[in-house]
């Protein structure tokens, strides 16, 4: 779904037992100026196999006690100047194994669908994005 416009920034959160930011299945957002500690849930910021085209910008997540800060499941979404620190997972973790999720459509319950593999999509801005002291490097 295109959500265009739509922007969530400059929030907060503290003593999150869930996953704090989730985009899945949508394009146009952008994620900026958040400040995430001690959150005791999944991928903190997850971005989901059918979010695409958004904007995750300058975040700061610290004290991850769950699996990883950034957890990024479509290359298609730009990340720049974000901070990932004192994660017990990964600081940012790219899932593009296709044995997991399919190559080309190949297997049954493919999560990824007809456009294919992860790996063979187009990717997004990855720059000045900083990951230190995770348990996962």
């Amino acid at each position: 779904k295109d959500v265009a416009g739509t922007s969530i920034s400059r929030n907060s959160i503290r003593d999150s037992n869930n996953g704090c930011v989730w985009l899945d299945g949508v394009s146009g957002a952008t994620v900026s100026s958040n400040v995430v500690h001690s959150s005791n849930g999944n991928d903190c910021f997850y971005v989901g196999y059918e979010a695409t085209d958004n904007s995750i910008v300058g975040n700061l997540l610290s004290y991850i006690q769950s699996n990883d800060a950034f957890g990024v499941k479509s290359n298609e979404n730009d990340f720049i100047g974000n901070v990932a620190a004192g994660t017990y997972g990964r600081g940012f973790y790219m899932n593009m194994d296709h044995s997991s999720y399919g190559e080309d459509g190949k297997l049954n319950r493919n999560l990824i669908g007809p456009g294919g593999s992860q790996r063979r999509k187009k990717m997004g801005l990855f720059r000045d994005n900083t990951a230190h002291s995770n348990y996962k490097q």
